[in-house]
């Protein structure tokens, strides 16, 4: 078995990029003029508005973190996504789905289905009851949106439908999960709309932090972009090991390069976006670090490694590129880290000059880990925060010897798993420990027979991907939060 492993995420991974996908400023109206008359604030918090309410997670000295919004007018939990008519919008965290559908209704595979129970996808937020919305990522066009829909009819035969090789094929349903047919589509409208804007800065600051304004009165902070490109930036550390925003940038391809011994990664570029500036190769050494370089040609052909050798095929449907010159550090503004002292738990803070500062996220200061606020039965305590999160191997037959997999990455030093034998899921903290060399299984879920069965299979490894044995960490091991509203 070799295929993309899924990672349920039910904390919120901590990626790299600032801003949501696509976001920019809006032509820096909110940096000051040169003479600094409109000084800035020490530190852009969030605010709640007439409507949206803020969610923080509190420490037992009261000292807090901002964790999300509920929409009080509906009662829900929400996050601002970017909606399918290129608007901002705090979209409900309950059950999603994409666009074109994977999953159907119908024995003809026209009508779009979603589970709901304890052996939902994994791709699929974690869900054990029916809710008022799906929330589906439009992947049809450009855009690449959010779209809200109603929760239609229960399905009763306990299965659902799945275009596999060209045919609409039967999948049952395991026990304890069943679906719902997704109804009509919500208007964008009915959500909280909001707008991205720069915070102030001094005369002379190269970054300024990021504000979604929103139009019930409420501000969050999403990040930071370069004030000279007025563009979303990523935060990486670069080979002078400081960490720099990084705007106008993609990733190199992992399995296409622009020369015949495959020794120097192409960069893909999409045609729904501007071209980008820069192109970002990710070193070997941990903790891992980027080298910057500038976008080059386009390439009439490139090879390829997905078959395990180095093909030639052509570029003329697929605009890859090749990369240029190497891109001094300095070229990048520097952002700042720093974390609070005295607590366990503490406030991790970025920084810039002439900036406000931005509160991230908690520190554990006994596990040197970032942590978020995660529900452990009736307890809320803040588990360490994986970089990506990692797939779930295991190294025995049986798949009872569970171990991690980085996909062509540095470990992590904590990584998770769900317990999904009830529903909720239940959340499984692990300390990565040394690699682990021997024999790997996967387990799968054969849906063609009633009831589906689980089943454990040797599992090839890529020469980019290492294993790493785990350690539980018992959840009364993490220091306590509480939830406020307000």
């Amino acid at each position: 078995m070799r295929g993309a492993l899924a990672v349920g995420l039910v904390v919120v991974a901590c990626g790299e990029r600032t801003l949501p996908s696509g976001l920019a400023g809006d032509g820096g109206a909110d940096v000051p003029a040169a003479d600094g008359t409109r000084p800035p604030a020490s530190e852009i918090v969030a605010r709640s508005g007439s409507r949206l309410k803020a969610r923080w997670s509190v420490a037992p000295d009261g000292r807090r973190v901002f964790l999300g919004w509920l929409d009080s007018q509906m009662g829900i939990a929400c996050s601002f996504i970017r909606a399918a008519d290129g608007v901002y919008r705090c979209f409900p965290l309950q059950l999603t789905s994409s666009l074109p559908a994977y999953e159907f209704a119908d024995a003809g595979c026209t009508e779009a289905a979603v589970q709901v129970g304890v052996t939902v996808p994994t791709f699929q937020a974690a869900q054990c009851g029916p809710s008022s919305f799906v929330t589906r990522y439009d992947f049809t066009g450009c855009n690449l949106g959010v779209r809200a829909f109603r929760l239609g009819r229960e399905l009763s035969d306990g299965r659902t439908f799945s275009r596999i090789a060209g045919a609409c094929t039967p999948g049952f349903l395991s026990p304890g999960t069943t679906a719902f047919a997704i109804g009509p589509e919500v208007p964008p409208d009915t959500f909280v709309r909001a707008t991205p804007r720069g915070a102030p800065v001094a005369a002379g600051g190269s970054v300024q932090p990021m504000v979604l304004a929103a139009d019930d009165g409420a501000e969050q902070p999403i990040g930071w972009q370069d004030v000279a490109e007025q563009a979303a930036c990523r935060l990486l550390r670069l080979g002078d090991d400081r960490v720099h925003c990084v705007s106008r940038s993609t990733f190199v391809s992992s399995s296409a390069f622009a020369d015949g011994a495959c020794t120097q990664p192409a960069v893909y570029a999409s045609s729904c976006a501007p071209l980008p500036r820069y192109a970002e190769l990710p070193d070997r050494a941990c903790p891992q670090a980027y080298t910057i370089r500038s976008v080059g040609d386009r390439l009439t052909t490139y090879q390829s490694t997905i078959d395990g050798g180095c093909t030639p095929r052509s570029a003329a449907n697929t605009p890859y590129y090749a990369t240029g010159a190497e891109i001094s550090p300095a070229t990048f503004p520097v952002v700042d880290t720093s974390d609070e002292s005295g607590e366990r738990l503490r406030r991790r803070q970025q920084t810039s000059p002439g900036a406000p500062s931005l509160s991230t996220t908690w520190v554990d200061a006994v596990r040197d880990s970032p942590c978020r606020a995660t529900r452990f039965g009736d307890a809320i305590r803040c588990a360490p925060l994986p970089g990506a999160g990692a797939a779930v191997v295991y190294g025995d037959s049986a798949c009872t010897s569970t171990l991690a997999i980085f996909q062509d990455r540095c470990p992590d030093p904590y990584t998770f798993n769900i317990d999904r034998s009830a529903c909720p899921g239940r959340v499984l903290v692990f300390a990565v420990g040394g690699r682990y060399t021997g024999a790997v299984f996967a387990q799968s879920l054969d849906r063609s027979v009633n009831p589906p069965r689980v089943t454990c299979t040797p599992y090839t490894l890529l020469d980019t991907d290492t294993v790493h044995t785990l350690t539980a960490v018992p959840e009364t091991d993490l220091p306590a939060l509480t939830i406020v509203v307000e």
